[in-house]
């Protein structure tokens, strides 16, 4: 079972939830030192990996279980219902991975789909060199996680690992890609305005007499000063996107994966879903850049008069 956790913090005391503290408290350990970003534990038959990274926090509990469905509620342990409630508006990931052997490599898809993902269609493939077959169906169900199947033919203990890392990490930072979307949705109204001020002003400048020009230039300056503060606020979730987008791309690389009849790849449905939303906050990112810049040469005009 693994979660990502974007904190949020107290805007008065700007603390926020200690989650991997209370949980350690009820199993009767300690919290590791604040500055540990990193930190793995046994919590009864289970075991916990915590990650803290630059925007979100990371929570994998692994077990072995004989149990083949993946269907109901987490009744884990050492994943208290309470706790995970505590956590259910900062949760932008959770998935639930089963790891079974190679006795499912001949059922049918739609098989599989009926057992362990409620009959939804399927993405996935072979991978690592044909040495497991990956499925998921990218649905969040009842229990407010999704799932992957990875069945494993003849892969190693440590290579399955991997495998199931990257599964992770590429869900996870395409969700944190996407992140840029809102942002971008919600500069667009503000840039049309700016582009009809800056336009205005131009016009403007054509014919203003000389008494009228430090108005002008006062409009042009104010202008130039909310542009800038939105530029400065969405430039990192900009620039993070795209760091995530080609993080994404090199865990798909690193794969190597070879297509199931009939069934989309991990790397075409990145493609087809994700993609777009890049080239969406990338034009967004451009033009806000280029209006800052006519700003600059608008002023610097105006000023020269």
């Amino acid at each position: 079972t693994y979660i990502a956790r974007l904190p949020r913090r107290d805007p008065k005391s700007g603390v926020g939830k200690d989650l991997l503290g209370d949980l350690l408290k009820r199993h009767g350990q300690e919290r590791p030192d604040r500055a540990t970003n990193h930190f793995s534990t046994r919590l009864g038959p289970d075991h916990l990996r915590w990650e803290r990274h630059t925007e979100y926090n990371r929570y994998t509990f692994s077990a072995l279980q004989q149990d083949a469905e993946l269907k109901g509620k987490l009744r884990n342990p050492a994943i208290p219902e309470d706790w995970l409630q505590e956590m259910r508006q900062e949760v932008f990931v959770g998935v639930r991975v089963k790891v079974v052997g190679p006795q499912d490599l001949d059922t049918p898809l739609e098989d599989l789909s009926k057992r362990y993902f409620s009959g939804r269609t399927l993405i996935g493939s072979r991978t690592a060199d044909d040495g497991a077959i990956a499925l998921t169906d990218l649905w969040i169900h009842e229990d407010g996680f999704s799932r992957i199947l990875l069945i494993n033919e003849y892969m190693s203990e440590a290579q399955t690992g991997r495998v199931v890392q990257r599964l992770l990490e590429i869900e996870t930072y395409r969700m944190m890609a996407l992140l840029a979307l809102p942002v971008a949705r919600d500069l667009a109204p503000a840039l049309d305005e700016d582009e009809q001020e800056l336009f205005a002003i131009g016009e403007a400048l054509v014919d203003a007499e000389s008494h009228r020009e430090q108005e002008w230039l006062d409009r042009l300056t104010r202008l130039s000063a909310s542009s800038q503060s939105r530029h400065q606020r969405s430039n990192y979730r900009f620039a993070a996107a795209d760091a995530y987008y080609e993080i994404v791309l090199q865990r798909i690389n690193e794969m190597r994966e070879t297509r199931l009849t009939g069934v989309q790849t991990f790397e075409e449905f990145t493609t087809r879903r994700l993609t777009p939303a890049v080239k969406t906050y990338r034009a967004v990112s451009q033009r806000q850049q280029s209006i800052l810049e006519q700003m600059a040469r608008a002023t610097k005009l105006l000023s020269t008069r």
